[in-house]
C-alpha cells in the first residue's frame, strides 16, 4: 500500500479521499510552504496538491515519489518537465466544473453589458433613472472575443451566441473551427474587435503575459477584460496602467498572480472603480468541491492501482 500525502487544500478533511483512497495510508500536511512538504513527506509515494508549488527540488526531496494529481484543471504550479524525467506521474482533474466557469464567465460579460453595477449603484444613492448611464449596446451590437476554443472556452462562445452576441475568436491550437465563431488570426486584431475579450488559455512560457498594453490599447476605452482563466495570462502592471490611462475601460477578474492580492499593483486593481473582483470563485458551486474532491482521489487510487 502507498503513502499518499494532501500537501495542502481548502476543499476539507480529507475524509472523501480517505474512503477513496482506502487500505493506502492518507497524511494531511497543511504545508505552507515547498520546503514543508520536503520535510513532512519524506515517505510519500503520491502527492494530491492544490496550490503550492512542486518543483524538481521538491521531486528530489521525496525518494518515493511516482505520482502527483492536482486538485484542479491547470497545472501550472507543478513542473512537469522534472517529473517527467524523473518518472513520476502527473494528473489533473480536467472537467469538474466547466459549467461553474463557463456560467461565471457569461455572468461578468452579462453584467458589465447590462451596466448591473452602475445601475444598482444609482438606485442605492436614491435614483430611479437610466439617463445617467451610459445605454448598453443591443446584444447583437455587441461582439465578445474569446481567447482559446477548449472546452471552456467553446462553451462560453456558444452561450453567448446562443444570446446574440457576435463571436469572436483566437486560438492558434485548434485544428478544426466550431460553427458560428469568427476565426480571428491574431489576439491584438481579436481585441480591436470586440467590446468583450475573455480568456480561457492554458497559461505557459508562451502565453504568460500576453495580454499586454498593446492587446489592451486595441480593446480600448470602452472595452472590458475578463479573466477567468490564469492570472498570469495578463500582464497586471499594465494593466493597471491601462486603466488608470483610460485606454481600457474594465476589467473583471477572478484570478490573480498572487492569491490573495498583495503588493502595489493587486491592490490598486483590488479597489479600482472600474474593476470588478471576484475571489477565484468561477469553479465553486454546491457540488463542484466535492466532486473535485472524489475525482482527484479517484484519479490518485487509479494511478497507484496501475502501478
Amino acid at each position: 500500500m502507498a503513502v499518499v500525502a494532501i500537501t495542502d487544500t481548502d476543499l476539507g478533511d480529507g475524509s472523501i479521499e480517505r474512503e477513496i483512497l482506502g487500505d493506502h495510508t492518507l497524511r494531511l500536511l497543511h504545508a505552507q510552504h515547498a520546503d514543508d512538504i520536503r520535510e513532512q513527506a519524506q515517505d510519500a509515494d503520491a502527492l494530491l496538491v492544490q496550490w503550492l508549488p512542486v518543483d524538481a527540488a521538491t521531486m528530489d526531496a521525496l525518494p518515493r515519489l511516482r505520482a502527483i494529481v492536482r486538485y484542479g484543471i491547470g497545472m501550472d504550479n507543478l513542473d512537469l518537465d522534472a517529473a517527467a524525467a524523473r518518472s513520476i506521474t502527473v494528473a489533473n482533474v480536467p472537467d469538474y466544473c466547466l459549467r461553474e466557469v463557463t456560467a461565471h464567465t457569461v455572468a461578468l460579460v452579462l453584467a458589465h453589458a447590462r451596466r448591473l453595477r452602475p445601475l444598482t449603484d444609482s438606485v442605492r444613492a436614491g435614483s430611479w433613472t437610466v439617463a445617467e448611464i451610459d445605454a448598453p449596446f443591443a446584444p447583437a451590437d455587441d461582439p465578445v472575443g474569446v481567447v482559446g476554443l477548449g472546452r471552456i472556452g467553446l462553451m462560453v462562445a456558444h452561450q453567448l451566441a446562443a444570446l446574440g452576441h457576435p463571436v469572436l475568436a483566437w486560438d492558434p491550437y485548434l485544428s478544426s473551427w466550431p460553427d458560428g465563431v469568427e476565426q480571428v488570426s491574431d489576439v491584438v486584431e481579436l481585441a480591436g474587435r470586440v467590446h468583450h475579450l475573455t480568456l480561457h488559455a492554458p497559461l505557459t512560457p508562451e502565453s504568460a503575459a500576453m495580454i499586454d498594453a498593446r492587446v489592451l490599447t486595441a480593446l480600448g476605452p470602452a472595452g472590458h477584460l475578463v479573466n477567468t482563466s490564469r492570472g498570469g495570462l495578463v500582464n497586471e502592471s499594465e494593466l493597471l496602467a491601462s486603466l488608470e490611462s483610460g485606454a481600457l475601460g474594465s476589467a473583471s477578474l477572478d484570478v490573480l498572480t498572487v492569491e490573495p492580492p498583495t503588493g502595489d499593483v493587486l491592490g490598486r486593481l483590488r479597489s479600482h472603480p472600474r474593476v470588478q473582483m471576484t475571489p477565484h470563485a468561477a469553479y465553486y458551486s454546491a457540488a463542484s468541491k466535492i466532486n473535485l474532491q472524489r475525482r482527484a482521489a479517484q484519479i490518485m487510487a487509479d494511478l497507484l492501482a496501475a502501478r
